[in-house]
């Protein structure tokens, strides 16, 4: 309560102050202009009857198209800002689309010479490889080495991904048929002939000859 109380108060003190401001400049005019107008026209028409009363009908007549001037006059002026504004903002659009427009053709046109000149630096690059590794390694062993070079360099990440292909650890166990790598070489050992520098192992060592054998009974 308190709050609005001092809101009406303040409100109120403002107006008062506001009323008493329009009253200066009122009875300020009124002093300076308006009471030596009347004074001077009542002077004119005592002094001058004809004249005042020339003046009088005129300026009431004038009052009309004067006011009816300026109205149209800032009626005029403001059509033509507002036109001039619209017509400035649709000519900066037009300008703006039609810049936009050429910008994009000349990144098109700039994005198929990149891709050309990628292409041509691509094929000078796998050319200039294969004479290379033709002149280092012959032609049939070049081209091949050259093959499996370009496939390697494109498809790098097909070649190297896991999802390729199953793994050597995979491989080795499929071959195996789900063995482990001791129940392999367990298997593999006995009953085997283990050449050790081109002698079989089975064979009566000559002289000067060594052979280990690796074959082991079965547990």
């Amino acid at each position: 309560m308190g709050a609005t109380y001092n809101s009406a108060e303040d409100l109120q003190s403002y107006f008062e102050k506001s009323a008493a401001i329009v009253r200066r400049v009122v009875d300020r005019a009124e002093i300076a202009y308006v009471r030596p107008g009347i004074k001077n026209v009542a002077e004119s028409f005592e002094k001058r009857p004809l004249l005042s009363s020339f003046v009088a009908v005129f300026v009431f007549l004038s009052f009309l198209p004067i006011i009816s001037f300026v109205g149209f006059s800032l009626f005029v002026i403001g059509t033509f800002t507002f036109l001039g504004l619209a017509g400035a903002f649709a000519a900066s659009t037009v300008v703006v689309l039609v810049s936009g427009f050429v910008l994009a053709c000349t990144l098109a046109f700039l994005l198929l010479i990149a891709f050309f000149l990628s292409s041509a630096l691509l094929v000078g690059f796998l050319t200039t490889r294969l004479l290379l590794l033709v002149r280092t390694d012959g032609p049939r062993t070049g081209v091949t080495e050259w093959t499996k070079e370009t496939k390697t360099r494109l498809y790098r990440g097909d070649i190297d991904s896991p999802s390729h292909g199953p793994s050597n650890e995979t491989e080795e166990y499929v071959n195996s048929g789900g063995k482990s790598d001791d129940e392999v070489q367990s298997e593999g050992s006995v009953g085997s002939t283990v050449i050790v520098d081109g002698v079989d192992a089975n064979a009566a060592p000559e002289k000067g000859q060594s052979v280990v054998s690796l074959k082991s009974e079965p547990e």
